[in-house]
């Protein structure tokens, strides 16, 4: 499992855009948590991404949109910095509510 990041830009200067914009969100809900309007971090194997990125790529317009896969590894914890509001959580942790 590793950690990858997906961001995207979606066009929504027309209905249509902006619909793209909600299916790009809401398939990236089920892969991980978004922790900036557009940006997702999510736990994943190589399998399941190629599957993300597949169904993505489906949705977007190419020329006018754009995603992008930042791949940081297994050993992503060291790798990242918060600082401000939203705070997140380490989605392979134990959640307790």
């Amino acid at each position: 499992m590793m950690l990858v990041l997906i961001t995207y830009d979606v066009n929504t200067e027309t209905p249509e855009g902006r619909g793209r914009l909600r299916k790009v969100a809401k398939q990236c809900e089920n892969y991980g948590q978004r922790v900036q309007n557009s940006v997702f971090e999510c736990i994943m194997d190589t399998a399941k991404c190629r599957e993300v990125q597949h169904k993505l790529e489906k949705i977007i317009d190419i020329n006018k949109d754009s995603l992008r896969f930042y791949y940081l590894g297994d050993n992503y914890k060291s790798k990242i910095l918060h600082i401000g509001a939203k705070t997140s959580f380490y989605v392979e942790e134990t959640l307790i509510i």
